[in-house]
């Protein structure tokens, strides 16, 4: 009874940027794994479409741009009311603000917490496989070529799908679980290695996340994941983080 007279007695200001906050994490966990730019543009650029027009994940995004503006709104009412109550109640003036705070450094971070750890946990696993598809022991399923660009000339490569043997199927989450694709150049030499990653509880009709294992150590690009998942869309890279020797997570819309 005490917990709830004493939220009772907290300011306005503190209420709605609990309720913004904890908006605004459900928002987060529910576009991951887009960036925060490429989802807030996707809802503002989306006003004046028909509804009709969305798909659920623009849905999703036109009301994650509202709840950013909410949230924006009540942290600059928190900071104002921190500079004007400070002196007669630290405690009510400091939670406001302190609650908008903690709420950006969750939304920030716990997307790389969850990236990491995943990484991390089975580094061993993924390097073994590729160093398997590198030797040539682990046999494709199915073979495409593709043309892709490179400056004023096309360069065929081939794109290999894989299926995981049974105890590492966890590994990746494609079209099948346990999927991964590899590409390799016209000499047959491994350039990348694909496993797919967890592509969020509302998902876009074209796109993936995933670690890449790069055999070289050139910065990943577009131009390197062109006719990867499919092989007649353009790729946009919306998001490449490097995590280690070789290694990156991306996440990828297709169009």
């Amino acid at each position: 009874m005490r917990s709830i007279y004493l939220l009772n007695q907290q300011p306005l200001v503190f209420k709605l940027s609990a309720i913004f906050g904890i908006a605004l994490l459900l928002m987060r966990i529910l576009t991951f794994p887009y960036p925060l730019w490429f989802t807030t543009l996707t809802g503002v650029f989306l006003w004046t479409a028909r509804l009709q027009d969305f798909g659920l994940f623009h849905i999703v995004a036109v009301i994650w741009a509202i709840v950013i503006v909410g949230f924006l709104v009540m942290f600059g009412s928190s900071l104002i009311h921190l500079l004007l109550e400070f002196r007669h109640d630290r405690s009510q003036a400091t939670l406001p603000f302190y609650t908008n705070v903690i709420t950006i450094l969750l939304v920030l971070s716990l997307p790389t917490i969850a990236i990491e750890f995943d990484f991390y946990a089975n580094l061993n696993a993924r390097e073994s496989i590729v160093s398997t598809i590198q030797s040539g022991t682990l046999a494709p399923r199915s073979l495409q070529t593709v043309d892709v660009p490179a400056g004023t000339q096309l360069v065929q490569k081939t794109i290999a799908t894989i299926d995981l043997p049974a105890n590492y199927k966890k590994l990746s989450s494609g079209q099948e679980p346990g999927e991964i694709q590899a590409v390799s150049d016209q000499n047959g030499k491994t350039e990348l290695v694909v496993f797919f990653g967890y592509n969020g509880l509302i998902k876009l009709d074209s796109g993936y996340s995933a670690f890449v294992y790069k055999a070289d150590d050139e910065e990943i690009n577009q131009g390197d994941l062109f006719g990867v998942a499919n092989v007649e869309y353009y790729v946009w890279l919306l998001n490449a983080k490097p995590l280690g020797n070789h290694w990156y997570w991306i996440s990828v819309i297709e169009d």
